[in-house]
C-alpha cells in the first residue's frame, strides 16, 4: 500500500514517468518543480527513476516496470518479452494501486510521459489523460521510414498505443517536429517545445570547445567502442570522456577516461566537448543542442525512437548517424563541427516556460472547474518545422 501523506490543498496531478533510461527522470524534475506551485504532484516511476527523482520530491511512489534487453548495442524484442514476463503481476497490481490512490485524492488529470501504468489506471477510475513526450511523434507525423527500419517503426507505433491507449491532449515535445499527418485533430494533437533541466541552462556560461569529446551510452552493451576510441586516439589529437559503459580508469595515456556517472562531472566535459557522442537518447540530445554541441550518433538497433532522432539531426544540419560507428566516422565528424557547430547555435528547440505554458492550457481545457488560474503564464509560440535550420551534413 503506499501511504499518502497529509499535503496542502492544491489541485492534485498525477504524472507517471517510463522508466527506461535516465530521460524521464531527468526533464520531469525540472516539470515537476515547475508545476508544483500550483498543484500537488504525485509522481508514479520505477528502478533508477525513482531512485533519482524519490531524492528530489516527496511524493513519489514506486510501480512496476518493463526493462528493455539488449545485445551488442542492439534492442532485443523477444528477450525483453521472456525476461519481464514475471513482472507482469507486478504491473496489474501497481495499475490497481494507483487507481485507489486516484479514488481517495481526486486528480485533475494523469500526465502520462509514456508510462502505461497510470495510462491503464486512469481508465479505471474515469480521469482525463494528458500524454506529453517525444515518442508520439511517430504515430501522428509525416516522416520517410526507411525500408528496413519499418517493423522497427510499426512496433513503436504499437507501443505508442499500448502505453497510452486513450489520450485526450497529446503534447509531442520533440525536438525535431516535422508536418503533422492530414486529417490529425490540431487541439488534441500539438507540438510544444522540449524542455532541459535548469543544471544545463546554467552551463552556457561556461561552454567551451576545449575539451574531450563527451561520449555517452545508453546500454552497456557497445562492446566495440572501446576499440574504436582507442583507434581514434591513435589517428587524431581527440581525447574521449565515457559515460555509460560500466567501466572507470584511464586509457592511451589519459586520453580515454571511463567514468561513472555524476550529474555535474557529465554536464561539465558536455558544455566543454568540442562534440558529443551518444546513441540517439532524446534528452541527452536536447541538452547537447542546448549548449550548441553538434551530435555524432549511433542509434541502439531495431529501437526506432533513436533511430528517428538521428535521422532527424542530419536533416537539421547539427549532427550525423551512423548504424555502426567505425574510427573514420569519427574523424570525419570532427573535420565538419565548426560548420555544424554554426547552426546548433542559431537553435531554438529548448523553451522550459513555453511548454509549462501549453500544459497548463491542456489541463485547464480537460478540468476547467479544478485547475488553478494560471492566466498569469506568457505563452510561448510552439516551434515549427520551418523555423528549424536546415542543412544536411556534407
Amino acid at each position: 500500500m503506499y501511504i499518502i501523506r497529509n499535503v496542502a490543498q492544491k489541485p492534485t496531478i498525477f504524472l507517471g514517468l517510463a522508466s527506461e533510461g535516465m530521460g524521464h527522470a531527468t526533464r520531469a524534475r525540472t516539470l515537476i518543480n515547475q508545476l508544483k506551485s500550483n498543484y500537488e504532484v504525485h509522481v508514479f516511476c520505477g528502478g533508477r527513476v525513482y531512485d533519482y527523482l524519490v531524492q528530489h520530491h516527496p511524493h513519489v511512489y514506486p510501480i512496476s516496470y518493463v526493462a528493455l534487453q539488449y545485445r551488442d548495442n542492439q534492442f532485443k524484442l523477444l528477450s525483453s518479452i521472456w525476461k519481464n514476463l514475471r513482472v507482469v503481476p507486478g504491473l496489474f497490481r501497481s495499475i490497481f494501486k494507483v487507481a485507489r490512490m486516484a479514488k481517495r485524492l481526486d486528480p485533475v488529470v494523469f500526465i502520462s510521459d509514456f508510462d502505461c501504468i497510470t495510462s491503464w489506471a486512469s481508465m479505471l477510475c474515469g480521469k482525463k489523460v494528458i500524454a506529453i513526450d517525444n515518442q508520439h511523434v511517430h504515430p501522428y507525423a509525416s516522416f520517410p521510414v526507411a525500408d528496413g527500419d519499418k517493423t522497427a517503426a510499426r512496433m513503436l507505433k504499437y507501443i505508442c498505443h499500448f502505453n497510452v491507449p486513450i489520450k485526450h491532449r497529446v503534447l509531442v515535445s520533440s525536438f525535431f517536429q516535422p508536418k503533422l499527418k492530414a486529417g490529425i485533430n490540431r487541439k488534441k494533437v500539438r507540438y510544444v517545445p522540449t524542455s532541459v533541466r535548469q543544471e544545463v541552462l546554467q552551463r552556457k556560461a561556461m561552454v567551451k570547445n576545449t575539451g574531450p569529446v563527451l561520449v555517452y551510452q545508453t546500454s552497456e552493451s557497445n562492446e566495440a567502442l572501446h576499440e574504436t576510441l582507442s583507434n581514434a586516439v591513435a589517428q587524431s589529437e581527440l581525447s574521449f570522456a565515457v559515460y555509460g559503459t560500466g567501466q572507470e580508469g584511464e586509457r592511451q595515456n589519459g586520453r580515454i577516461q571511463y567514468k561513472s556517472f555524476d550529474e555535474d562531472s557529465f554536464l561539465n566535459d558536455m558544455a566543454q566537448a568540442p562534440f558529443v557522442m551518444v546513441n540517439g537518447g532524446h534528452s541527452t540530445i536536447c541538452e547537447a543542442l542546448s549548449l550548441g554541441k553538434p551530435i555524432l550518433a549511433e542509434p541502439i538497433g531495431e529501437q526506432y525512437e533513436q533511430i528517428f532522432n538521428v535521422e532527424a539531426l542530419t536533416e537539421m544540419g547539427v549532427g550525423m548517424g551512423v548504424r555502426k560507428l567505425d574510427t573514420q566516422d569519427i574523424l570525419h565528424f570532427s573535420r565538419c563541427v565548426p560548420l555544424m557547430q554554426k547552426r546548433a547555435e542559431h537553435l531554438n528547440v529548448v523553451d522550459n516556460e513555453g511548454l509549462l505554458a501549453q500544459l497548463h492550457g491542456c489541463i485547464h481545457e480537460l478540468n476547467p472547474a479544478k485547475a488553478p488560474n494560471t492566466t498569469h503564464l506568457g505563452h510561448s509560440p510552439v516551434l515549427r518545422p520551418n523555423n528549424l535550420v536546415k542543412g544536411k551534413l556534407a
